[in-house]
């Protein structure tokens, strides 16, 4: 439909054709104009289907989101209603890592006479007598 050849002089087409600038460049275009208005509905169709897919998907992604923050919210209120249990208790709690440290205590630890924060990282064995163990 454009030919990038350069505008020149006459041509002998039965249908002139349009002379326009396509990206910085005088193109002429040799398709009919039924042609052209084919072309352009086509192409402006096509742009309504798209621009209708991207709304569908706004629309999922939308719902998908409140659902996550939904979750989000349930999961926050979950945790706090277990770490109050979890904090209250008269038993110790805990939890180490691979290595034997201490990364979460309750506040019962306090019955022995640490802050959980004191005790956070080190290893179980500092407070612990191996013969215990």
């Amino acid at each position: 439909l454009i030919d990038r050849t350069p505008v020149t002089g006459s041509g002998a087409a039965t249908t002139p054709p349009i002379e326009i600038e396509f990206s910085g460049t005088r193109c002429q275009v040799t398709a009919d104009r039924r042609q052209i208005l084919d072309l352009l509905l086509s192409t402006y169709e096509n742009a309504l289907a798209q621009n209708a897919q991207l709304h569908r998907k706004e629309l999922e992604l939308n719902r998908l989101n409140e659902q996550l923050s939904s979750h989000v919210e349930q999961l926050a209120i979950s945790e706090e209603r277990f770490r109050g249990l979890v904090q209250t208790i008269p038993d110790i709690v805990y939890r180490l890592d691979a290595e034997g440290r201490f990364t979460f205590l309750n506040n019962a630890i306090r019955h022995l006479g640490y802050d959980p924060a004191e005790l956070l990282g080190q290893h179980f064995s500092d407070i612990i007598d191996s013969a215990q163990v």
